[in-house]
């Protein structure tokens, strides 16, 4: 995953962000369509944006938009998936 931009002069203040899964981190700016790569993943990367307060799930864990600032977003794992009877998630405490 990577950050394209932060309009942290928007309201709400948001990110952008493109990903590709299955893949090691790579910098997707410098990751020539020509690479071998890609004739497995042949769609572009995919773009979202986050609003301060959205969460993203990855793995078991909810990480939410803090803060947006100028070329930065910062991310806070805030909930965590809880098994047991159903599904459930709790928060993490600091």
């Amino acid at each position: 995953m990577k950050m394209t931009h932060a309009a942290y002069h928007q309201d709400p203040p948001f990110v952008g962000l493109k990903y590709v899964c299955g893949l090691p981190a790579v910098d997707l700016e410098g990751w020539p369509k020509e690479d071998p790569r890609w004739t497995t993943h042949p769609t572009p990367p995919l773009g979202f944006t986050m609003s301060v307060g959205d969460c993203l799930l990855l793995n078991e864990t909810f990480y939410c938009v803090e803060s947006v600032k100028p070329g930065e977003a910062t991310f806070r794992a805030t909930f965590k998936k809880t098994r047991g009877h159903e599904v459930l998630i709790t928060r993490i405490r600091p």
